[in-house]
């Protein structure tokens, strides 16, 4: 899935001609990014996204999604937009925007709040590996102020995740927050403001309040790639002999062996009572057994590793 966020600065002007967006996403093949595109609605070539109406643009409202389900999240697409008159589009437009390559980096198409790091390839891959050997994907959550009472505290300057991540776009009371100086991430899970985030307005029958989305995560890129990095060559191995792999499964292990030992003392009780059972045993055994596989994944490799080079055998 892709999600395309526009941003319309000049939101109360523009209405005065327009009040959509529309969106189409290129089925063809581009190869160079800003080719004149001409009329694509009436080329087979092109094709709206989703089969979904334009987006209905909303006075005091600079930032609107779109959400393109039909393709994979790593695909690169090609997408066109413009803005219209309801009342006659055809006649009344902007005219199509040259083609936006999507990225394929990542889940979000276009993010406005910073990413924690900036990684090379190198790094990517060993985040990548690891992040499939310990079965923690990225994921995608928004926190659209439902419950903003609960996740904003008293001093209506910190906002509260619901899951442990990392901001992709804040958007509070309408203000879009681009700068990690405000908000600060605080463990993950805190957003700390400079500013008061808890006035919220109703405009034109809009609750204009929270709209977060953030990448979740078990260890973020940054956790991991410091794990790695601190990693010590694997026992039987030196840091000339260790490979690549033998320290990505050195650094996996690390990691399923502390979030084991986290879960089985914070959350390892089993508890019953007359309405609800809790037991968290089939989960604590599935990471031990993701841990000795692991293991034995790495005491292959340390095995091979040490045979290598040894082209005889000694008889005594």
């Amino acid at each position: 899935m892709k999600i395309l966020q526009f941003e319309v600065p000049n939101i109360d002007t523009l209405l005065n001609i327009y009040d959509q967006i529309q969106v189409i996403r290129y089925n063809g093949v581009l190869s160079e990014p800003n080719i004149p595109i001409g009329e694509p609605s009436s080329s087979s070539d092109w094709g709206v996204v989703n089969e979904t109406d334009p987006i209905i643009l909303y006075s005091s409202s600079s930032y609107y999604d779109i959400y393109d389900d039909e393709v994979d999240g790593n695909d690169i697409i090609w997408y066109a937009s413009r803005y219209i008159n309801s009342t006659d589009p055809e006649d009344i437009n902007s005219g199509w925007s040259n083609p936006i390559l999507s990225s394929s980096q990542g889940m979000f198409y276009n993010p406005l709040y910073p990413s924690e790091m900036e990684t090379t390839g190198s790094d990517e891959m060993v985040i990548d590996r690891i992040r499939t050997l310990v079965g923690d994907p990225i994921g995608l959550k928004r926190d659209n102020g439902e419950e903003y009472e609960v996740n904003i505290h008293p001093n209506g300057k910190v906002y509260e995740l619901s899951e442990k991540g990392w901001p992709v776009s804040i958007n509070m009371c309408g203000t879009q927050y681009n700068s990690t100086s405000n908000p600060k991430v605080n463990g993950y899970k805190y957003l700390k403001f400079n500013n008061d985030i808890s006035n919220f307005t109703t405009v034109s029958g809009v609750n204009y309040n929270v709209d977060v989305w953030y990448y979740t995560f078990r260890h973020s890129d940054r956790e991991i790639l410091e794990t790695y990095d601190r990693t010590p060559p694997p026992f039987g191995l030196t840091s000339t002999t260790a490979t690549s792999e033998a320290y990505v499964l050195a650094t996996a292990i690390d990691l399923v062996r502390s979030e084991l030992f986290l879960d089985s003392t914070e959350s390892g009780a089993k508890f019953v009572d007359d309405l609800t059972t809790y037991d968290p045993s089939p989960g604590l055994d599935t990471r031990q057994k993701l841990l000795d596989d692991l293991k034995d994944q790495l005491d292959k490799v340390v095995t091979s590793l040490k045979l290598k080079g040894i082209s005889g055998v000694l008889i005594d």
